[in-house]
């Protein structure tokens, strides 16, 4: 939200649209399923958004997909990484954030090709991410020839992993890829080595945050998991960006906001070109093969998906060290 925010503050300051300010209507996708419908609804005929930006949940963004075939609002999403939002060819959405099914071939390539391992396991939160991103994984992993040997589901909130990490170790597995947050994974982590499993792990990009350091300690080490871009990359325009956001809300950068504010000024950017119609504002965004954001080069395929190179994240002495992903 906050980087949304700041992207629009910029662009007022810039003179908004033909002198008219861009405003920000905010609406709370996290209801009962199904109740977001009525959001979207909100947002299209009430609200006359000329476009939406959003949403982190899945879930959600499908269900405002449909609101689209009617209301034909479109919408870039900056959160969500479910590649079955494109799937369903609806042609009014954007994604400029990687999404899993990149996420598990940089993985995948990681796994079975430079660790060379055999015998892999996947851990998954219980919840629609863990279940959509997982599978994305066992696919790759499949392709390449070495099916899972476990697929464990936790619930949300869990704290006591070690039923489930003794089926790891009795299966003698050499890795595990877990995909859910960062709390429940810094724990899978702690207890992982309180139990002598001295498995390799890895993770998806939601696992690479602080918080993941500060719930494993040392237990984290050696752990490599997936990012969107590389933080640490020298370039002074996302430097700038980074030192700005930080002066502005007093904390730090996550992808989240940094995503938020490539999308928002791909939507200005877009506004601007095409008038306010909301089919133009579409054609406007399809037409883009490439834009450079803060969060570097975003490269559109045909489904309107970023496929930009993805950066690997391994914590090394008690802090993560970023590289660019093999070359696929």
């Amino acid at each position: 939200l906050r980087g949304a925010r700041m992207a629009l503050e910029e662009a007022n300051a810039r003179g908004g649209y033909r002198g008219k300010p861009f405003v920000l209507v905010e609406h709370n996708d996290q209801a009962l399923w199904g109740a977001s419908s009525n959001e979207f609804v909100k947002l299209a005929y009430d609200d006359k958004v000329w476009a939406m930006l959003g949403s982190i949940d899945g879930s959600s963004t499908h269900i405002a997909l449909r609101v689209t075939l009617k209301s034909e609002v479109p919408i870039v999403n900056t959160g969500s990484t479910d590649p079955t939002l494109t799937e369903t060819r609806i042609p009014w959405i954007f994604r400029c954030v990687p999404d899993d099914r990149q996420q598990s071939y940089a993985l995948a390539d990681v796994v079975f090709k430079r660790e060379r391992l055999t015998r892999v396991a996947g851990l998954r939160s219980s919840d629609r991410y863990g279940r959509v991103g997982i599978a994305e994984f066992r696919d790759a992993a499949r392709r390449l020839g070495h099916p899972l040997v476990l697929e464990l589901l936790y619930n949300i909130g869990e704290k006591d992993f070690r039923p489930l990490l003794e089926r790891l170790k009795a299966a003698r597995v050499q890795g595990v890829v877990i995909w859910g947050d960062a709390r429940e994974a810094g724990l899978i982590l702690l207890q992982m080595r309180q139990l002598g499993l001295q498995a390799k792990v890895f993770g998806a990009d939601r696992v690479a945050t602080p918080e993941l350091l500060a719930v494993a300690g040392p237990a984290a080490e050696g752990l490599i998991a997936t990012y969107p871009y590389d933080p640490t990359r020298n370039d002074p325009v996302f430097g700038q960006f980074v030192l700005n956001f930080q002066q502005r809300f007093g904390e730090p950068l996550s992808p989240f906001a940094a995503y938020a504010y490539d999308g928002m000024n791909l939507l200005v950017s877009a506004i601007q070109k095409a008038g306010l119609n909301r089919a133009r504002i579409r054609d406007a965004l399809a037409a883009l093969k490439e834009y450079d954001g803060v969060t570097g080069r975003i490269v559109f395929d045909l489904t309107h998906n970023n496929v930009a190179p993805l950066a690997l994240a391994t914590v090394n002495r008690g802090r993560f060290l970023f590289r660019p992903a093999p070359a696929r």
